[in-house]
């Protein structure tokens, strides 16, 4: 828009537009600075604004620099140069200050320079403008961005407590499917005790019987004493509750054990002696190690450490469980505690195949079993390797074909 029309400018205005812009420009003249804002009105009605202002200062009614001032109030971005004869520094420190003058042009002015410095405006408004949008885009993005980052870090913080409840799951899961494949051995361990009970009971009613008939028939303590199935039914007596006392502990024991190897009556997270845990664990595997595997025990001093015990006796079953399943006949397994700087060693070694050299690297991935079959998933040293890492401990193997595998457990003694 020009106010106050001077031809050199409008000539000026075109020619830069046409470079610029092409056809796709508009220019509005207007006399007086009212008119000049009616027309910013009608302009902003349908444009949020427009690139370029030229104002004389001297015109009829508002000078130059208010008018400028004027228009900066609802078209900030506009780009504003000012034409004056005057050596008014007021008037363009005011246009300056107030209007963010991009320009003034002091009177009489060379065609060239008025044609460069609109050409500069007009450029500099629309790179401005590009600028502009590219910033308004690239926060937008930068927004987006965080809101996906942010949608992001929660699911993943979502997936990571899924993950840790699965661990659980499994670690729970590996659990129960281990102590479903040894109900037959316990039941086994514990029937036997249960049967001796059983018969010391049908015993003792027999001998109490003999007692009691012998104690009605006799006349004196001397004829009790000389009646030989008195005598026979007091002995008996007494070995039958010899038995049932000794059957009655074999039971104690099992179930202890069965006890303390799932922690069921213990805090989840404790200090605990790892020996006890062993010591659970081979008491209820014993029916798995039979007559046919000798358990060599070489026990060091080492101390409590902090733990889950019932998931700590999972990694020990899972261990002693796999040796046997290793072992072809008769054979042997180690267990050999120590202490190593900062942790507690636990090695389990076996004479069982051993564990080809090209596996080993992947033996601790879940993978696909079959077995009898059928296809199953192969959770146990997954899950040994997950229990040890949530105690930041270490798991290692040795292997050789043929002869035999150990594995080393690393624990830390300090808090878990």
């Amino acid at each position: 828009m020009i106010v106050d029309d001077e031809d050199i400018v409008l000539r000026s205005l075109k020619a830069e537009l046409k470079e610029t812009l092409g056809d796709a420009y508009r220019i509005d003249v207007a006399e007086t600075a009212e008119e000049a804002l009616e027309v910013v009105d009608e302009v902003l009605a349908e444009e949020s604004d427009f690139p370029l202002v030229i104002a004389d200062y001297i015109m009829p009614g508002m000078k130059g620099d208010e008018l400028l001032i004027r228009i900066h109030s609802v078209s900030p971005r506009t780009l504003k140069i000012m034409l004056t004869g005057q050596a008014d520094t007021q008037a363009v420190g005011n246009a300056v200050n107030e209007a963010k003058l991009y320009r003034y042009i002091a009177k009489p002015w060379e065609q060239r320079d008025l044609s460069l410095t609109i050409g500069e405006a007009i450029r500099s408004y629309f790179l401005d403008k590009k600028l502009a949008q590219q910033n308004l885009e690239l926060k937008e993005l930068n927004e987006s961005l965080e809101d996906k980052v942010a949608q992001r870090t929660e699911e993943l913080s979502n997936t990571l407590e899924d993950l840790k409840s699965a661990q659980t799951r499994l670690v729970q899961s590996a659990k129960m499917a281990a102590l479903g494949k040894l109900v037959a051995g316990i039941a086994h361990e514990i029937n036997t005790p249960i049967s001796v009970v059983y018969s010391s009971v049908n015993v003792a009613k027999r001998c109490l019987e003999i007692v009691r008939k012998a104690m009605e028939e006799s006349e004196s303590l001397e004829q009790l004493r000389d009646d030989n199935r008195f005598q026979k039914a007091l002995k008996a007596l007494g070995e039958s509750g010899q038995l049932t006392g000794t059957a009655s502990e074999r039971i104690a024991k099992l179930v202890k054990s069965l006890k303390n190897f799932a922690r069921l009556d213990e805090a989840e997270f404790q200090h605990v002696d790892i020996h006890d845990g062993i010591e659970s664990t081979l008491a209820v595997a014993q029916h798995e190690l039979g007559d046919r595997i000798e358990v060599v025990k070489r026990y060091g001093r080492v101390p409590k450490i902090p733990c889950y015990p019932g998931e700590l006796n999972q990694v020990f079953l899972d261990l002693i469980m796999n040796a046997t399943k290793a072992i072809d006949g008769e054979g042997s397994i180690c267990i050999t505690t120590s202490v190593d700087d900062d942790f507690v060693c636990v090695k389990i070694a076996d004479t069982g195949r051993g564990i080809a050299s090209d596996e080993l690297d992947n033996l601790f991935d879940f993978k696909f079993t079959s077995k009898a079959g059928r296809v199953g998933m192969g959770m146990g040293l997954a899950t040994v390797n997950n229990v040890i890492q949530k105690h930041h401990g270490e798991i290692h193997v040795d292997s050789s074909v043929g002869k035999g595998t150990e594995f080393t457990i690393r624990l830390p003694i300090g808090d878990a």
